[in-house]
């Protein structure tokens, strides 16, 4: 007996998918990333459904299962990949084309997941070359869709012959490791917990389970009906609202959403002839339904659309273009789904099951071959180019590594320059842009016979008092690791130390007077020292990859000035720094400055090649001999004037 139409569902999944593609879009909900294990309870619960009726009945086919699975994944799937791959023709650069061709590939031997495990973080700046990104989610769903449904086979077998209902207890032992993993996954394994089945299956898990939950934790009473269903809106909005892209996410704290999603399925079960409850009323809105309709072809077509456009553009998308584009979106998955995936579900077409998995064989083929020209024969398209542009992307500030506060502490500290002083003359302390001029620093110290060390690590700004909410640092703490950058001054007797940074994550996250406010604080602590303090004002900072961009510019036949950064773009952007500078004029600092070295006085804007060569590695770290021609000559213009230099002493001692 089929059950009957449950419209809330439908209602939640657009819900689920409204939250992804607004995530997306920038349109200002920092937790809809969730959507997507909203779509694993959905879909577990539905799975396990079809499943156990069929098993209960005697009728349960394993080919007839993935037949199903196929008509509704891989028609628009299908569609999805090969517009993508057309649009990526056209336009993609070749780094970007082999990016496109591997992430196809992996489409279509269902491990998508495993794929952007190993190359991407999600949560990353991944707006150019990887429109497939979010078919991670679709590798999870079908490596579950070949697994489960033959353990549950397995286990209503054994149960029927034992006469032993262990189907419960297994699904909930299951439950138990799976979250368990995804619970410790994310400190130790976060990139892997996000993407990999064995720390998501029990979302899945959770919402096939609602189908074995004894009759007494289901609720029957409108009261209770309404309170699970409230709970788990709420329990939704709440994931909705306050998570963020920086939070330690699945693990427990995917457990809102999902449990969310779980309450709103229970509360509004259909039992004994009950009635939805306002929730359920509420979701079975004719608008929501239309879109939960559509919202699987809403969600394979949204990424692709947001990122293409965004990869034409070369930056973020304006609000006026972003709803035109959510607007198309609509029409894309409309069409999808009404000429292209209800006659296959329908049988209107591919009537056989033989003529489906002759469809999902043809896919899987077409897809693999042009993965792989894209891959490994496309990208010669524009490679003179790529290499004139990337001459010097490889050469980068590798030459030190990043340090914890326990190297700090043991001296296991990188030292350039005159290296056989007993004596350090100046520290350089800083996130990756402080790395960056390491080799500028060198050329310095090597030539005024000076020793340096260096205290870096990505990510980390050089403020005491901050704690760094960057994923990237959750295994260090930012505010000891300044600390002991202090202590090592103090236990060395360093007399100059260079702070420099990517300053605007720190102004950005703190708000201009609390920056401001640190950073006065961190120049005290070191003044307190004995020391004199260097402020390195930053470069100019892109937000997509310059190399990419140049190419893009040149493939299009466009202008980079365009896009290049002016002085008056920099100075309103930066104000928070740069206004510190007359804050506190009295105070013992000096300042470097590389805006005059990198001004290209012919255009007016700040330089982002030569000889047509990029002089960035990505959207905002110069090249190795960029940093040496430019921030050298910064250096040597600006790094002996002032009187607590301690090479003057030196001179005079001398």
């Amino acid at each position: 007996m089929e059950p009957s139409y449950r419209s809330e569902i439908d209602g939640l999944r657009a819900i689920s998918v409204i939250s992804v593609v607004l995530f997306h879009s920038k349109l200002g909900l920092p937790g809809g990333f969730v959507g997507v294990d909203v779509f694993f309870v959905i879909s577990g619960y539905l799975i396990f459904g079809i499943i156990k009726r069929e098993l209960e009945a005697d009728q349960f086919s394993i080919f007839h299962f993935w037949e199903r699975r196929i008509r509704r994944i891989v028609p628009a799937a299908f569609a999805t990949v090969f517009i993508t791959l057309c649009a990526g023709y056209l336009f993609m650069i070749s780094t970007d084309l082999t990016a496109l061709g591997k992430s196809a590939i992996a489409n279509a031997l269902l491990s998508s997941n495993l794929f952007f495990w190993r190359t991407i973080d999600y949560f990353t700046d991944t707006d150019t070359g990887l429109p497939l990104l979010h078919t991670w989610s679709l590798g999870v769903e079908e490596q579950f869709y070949l697994v489960f449904p033959l353990i549950l086979w397995f286990i209503f077998t054994r149960k029927r012959q034992s006469n032993t209902d262990m189907t419960t207890s297994i699904l909930l032992a299951m439950f138990i490791v799976s979250f368990s993993l995804s619970t410790v996954g994310v400190y130790l394994m976060p990139r892997a917990t996000f993407y990999l089945l064995p720390a998501r299956a029990w979302e899945l898990l959770l919402g096939g389970g609602i189908n074995y939950l004894p009759r007494k934790f289901v609720p029957i009473t409108p009261v209770a009906r309404e309170l699970s269903s409230w709970l788990g809106l709420t329990l939704i909005s709440f994931s909705l609202l306050a998570y963020t892209e920086t939070m330690l996410f699945p693990g427990p704290g995917a457990l809102a959403p999902c449990i969310g999603a779980g309450l709103i399925i229970l509360g509004n079960e259909h039992i004994g002839g009950t009635q939805s409850t306002s929730v359920g009323r509420l979701l079975s809105f004719r608008p929501l339904l239309s879109i939960g309709l559509i919202s699987y072809s809403i969600y394979l077509f949204h990424w692709p659309i947001l990122v293409n456009a965004k990869y034409l553009s070369g930056g973020s998308l304006d609000l006026q273009t972003t709803v035109a584009l959510l607007l198309l979106l609509v029409l894309f998955a409309w069409l999808s789904f009404e000429y292209l995936e209800q006659p296959i579900r329908k049988k209107r077409i591919l009537e056989t099951r033989v003529s489906v998995f002759g469809f999902a064989v043809l896919y899987i083929f077409l897809t693999l071959v042009a993965g792989v020209l894209f891959w490994k024969v496309l990208p010669s398209r524009y490679l003179n180019v790529e290499k004139t542009v990337n001459r010097f992307i490889s050469e980068r500030d590798d030459s030190a590594v990043d340090v914890n506060e326990n190297q700090i502490i043991k001296d296991q500290i990188s030292r350039f320059g005159h290296r056989t002083s007993q004596q350090i003359d100046f520290l350089l302390l800083g996130d990756s842009h402080a790395r960056m001029s390491i080799s500028a620093f060198e050329e310095f110290a090597i030539e005024r016979e000076l020793c340096f060390a260096t205290i870096t690590h990505s990510s980390l700004q050089p403020l005491v008092e901050y704690r760094d909410p960057s994923p990237n640092t959750r295994e260090i703490d930012s505010v000891k690791w300044v600390e002991s950058a202090v202590d090592y001054v103090i236990r060395h007797k360093i007399r100059t130390v260079v702070l420099a940074a990517k300053w605007e994550e720190a102004f950005t996250d703190l708000g201009k007077e609390k920056f401001q406010l640190l950073l006065e604080k961190t120049i005290d602590r070191f003044v307190a020292t004995g020391a004199g303090v260097y402020l390195m004002i930053d470069i100019p900072v892109y937000k997509v990859s310059v190399p990419r961009r140049l190419i893009q510019d040149f493939v299009a036949h466009k202008s980079s000035t365009k896009w290049q950064m002016t002085p008056t773009e920099y100075e309103k952007y930066n104000e928070p720094f740069l206004s510190f500078r007359e804050r506190i004029r009295s105070k013992k600092e000096k300042y470097l400055d590389p805006r005059l070295y990198l001004l290209d006085k012919t255009t007016g804007c700040y330089s982002v090649s030569a000889s047509g060569s990029s002089i960035y590695y990505d959207a905002h770290h110069l090249t190795v001999p960029a940093s040496k021609q430019y921030l050298g000559k910064m250096i040597r213009d600006q790094f002996l004037i002032d009187s607590f230099s301690p090479w003057k002493m030196r001179k005079q001692n001398n």
